[in-house]
């Protein structure tokens, strides 16, 4: 009888040679098809919200405002990352012609447009919030053209389901703050928004004289208390008091204000705190200017009262050193920085600290591991730095994190690294130094998706200790990484050939090193499906890797 040969493979060589033919067999082929696909897209990773502090600085938005620089609506991206403000109020919410609730009362910008919305969520990703106002000194508050209450109850809830603020502002002044029968209907309608959504925050936003509220503002506040209104927050607009005796004293006027309003409430036992918005730079009353030593002023006092809560400001869009023939709108009419005023009113925010933790806005190339730093400015003897990661799996893999030893020398990184997470204790033998941005720390990154895609690493709970083991926070900046490339393209020649298969074959044959960038299949392995995937990709049978 003839003995039957062994089928076996023993070597790694004959074993890779036999499936680069299987490779190519399935290349040959013209009849698969391919079931159970998963594409990636884009990370939809949202950093959890972090509340609203118990002082807090909130600059008023103007939402409608086109910025020719931005190329679009206010960049609030932008903001963020060259100040770290993560508190925002947005303006403003009014009628349009059918009643509606819009932005700035345009039609096309109702609650069934998406105005805005990627703002929002950028800014509460990286544990900001925003306040939703309504009113305004242009147009029409909506509580003036809906006469029904019920019908008013629901469009200011239409807002609220909208963009679910927890806090929201009526800024009533010009038509609206004397108009009586509105300012009824907008009290009983704001109890009801109260009771149907529990911990909303009411603020009132109200001109003010140099001694405080006039009759006008009272009678909002009286009206509001005598329907059940709570109010949080009685935000006074310290600006344009159109008074000889405040010029060259705008910082002086807002104290005045703010102590004369203080006085009033306590006299009517509302319990509401006070906030302070000034306009900074030019006001609309020629020769009334709040000034950079204004501003100094105002924070510092601000800080000293436990009854001061809010600081804002009209507005951040005017917050820029523009140029002459700039409409007041656009610019402070100041020679300033940029961002000069929201880097001296951001202090009052509890918990603001001047140190960054900063990812940078990035481009990283598909099919390789990049090494993405991240940056630390603002400690001083530093001896230990502690923070969180986060991402998304789906889109991207971190499969290191390593200190920089480059710029600290001695640190070393005690690190706990999952799937989806990192949590890191940096701890320097001498001490970290350091008031620049320079890089703390360096991650591994493998993108995952598509060219045009991106992703977010979300840095939390960051904070440092000092030489006296005193503990600060660390302002957690988190940036935008974008992918571009061609998806398995290892060659580097712009397209997917045989030779980018033949490369995926040897790393699953492990006759070279992996490249996570394979994990088509995104398993975690390099693996058979991974070359089938490729393979089939190359001859035109499935559209994605």
């Amino acid at each position: 009888m003839e003995k039957r040969k062994d089928r076996r493979i023993f070597s790694r060589k004959s074993s890779f040679e036999g499936f680069l033919i299987i490779m190519l067999l399935f290349i040959s082929c013209s009849t698969m098809t391919v079931s159970g696909a998963s594409w990636i897209t884009e990370s939809g990773y949202i950093s959890e919200q972090s509340g609203w502090p118990n002082e807090v600085f909130a600059p008023y938005i103007d939402t409608t405002l086109w910025s020719t620089s931005a190329g679009g609506y206010y960049d609030l991206k932008n903001a963020y990352l060259s100040t770290g403000q993560k508190y925002y109020t947005l303006a403003f919410i009014v009628s349009d012609g059918n009643a509606n609730p819009t932005w700035g009362g345009y039609t096309s910008l109702g609650m069934d447009s998406d105005h805005f919305v990627d703002k929002i969520n950028y800014i509460r990703s990286v544990g900001g919030d925003v306040a939703i106002s309504f009113g305004g000194a242009s147009g029409v508050e909506i509580a003036l053209n809906n006469t029904n209450v019920d019908t008013l109850t629901s469009k200011y809830q239409q807002v609220i389901d909208k963009y679910n603020p927890t806090w929201i502002d009526f800024d009533i002044e010009g038509t609206a703050v004397g108009d009586r029968p509105s300012i009824g209907r907008r009290s009983i309608a704001i109890k009801r928004l109260q009771d149907n959504n529990p911990g909303l925050r009411i603020g009132f936003c109200l001109p003010v004289t140099p001694t405080g509220l006039d009759a006008f503002g009272l009678n909002v506040i009286d009206n509001a208390t005598e329907n059940g209104v709570e109010i949080d927050i009685v935000n006074l607009m310290v600006m344009d008091y159109y008074d000889a005796a405040v010029h060259g004293k705008m910082g002086d006027a807002a104290i005045s204000a703010t102590e004369g309003a203080y006085s009033q409430l306590k006299e009517r036992n509302v319990s509401a705190t006070l906030g302070m918005t000034p306009m900074i730079g030019q006001n609309d009353a020629a020769q009334e200017i709040f000034t950079i030593d204004n501003a100094n002023q105002v924070e510092k006092w601000a800080e000293s009262k436990d009854w001061v809560t809010m600081l804002g400001m009209w507005s951040i869009n005017r917050d820029n050193n523009g140029s002459e023939g700039t409409a007041i709108y656009q610019w402070s009419q100041l020679d300033q920085e940029n961002f000069e005023f929201t880097d001296i009113f951001k202090k009052f925010t509890t918990g603001f600290t001047s140190a960054q933790l900063l990812i940078p806005d990035i481009s990283i190339p598909l099919n390789s591991t990049y090494v993405i730093p991240v940056m630390v400015s603002g400690i001083t003897n530093a001896k230990e730095v502690s923070c969180s990661l986060k991402w998304d799996s789906s889109v991207i893999t971190v499969n290191k994190v390593k200190a920089n030893n480059t710029v600290f020398l001695g640190s070393s990184i005690t690190l706990n690294l999952t799937e989806e997470r990192a949590d890191l204790i940096l701890v320097n033998t001498n001490s970290m130094t350091d008031t620049d941005l320079n890089a703390l720390f360096d991650i591994s990154v493998v993108p995952r998706g598509n060219s045009g895609d991106s992703a977010m690493i979300s840095t939390f709970n960051a904070t440092w200790t000092d030489t006296n083991m005193a503990e600060y926070n660390l302002e957690c900046i988190n940036g935008t990484i974008s992918f571009f490339g061609v998806k398995g393209d290892f060659n580097g020649n712009g397209v997917v050939d045989i030779g980018d298969v033949s490369k995926v074959a040897y790393m699953v044959a492990r006759l070279t090193s992996k490249n996570m960038a394979a994990d088509f299949n995104n398993d975690g392995d390099v693996d058979t499906g991974d070359a089938a995937r490729i393979s089939w990709y190359f001859v035109g049978k499935i559209n994605s890797l």
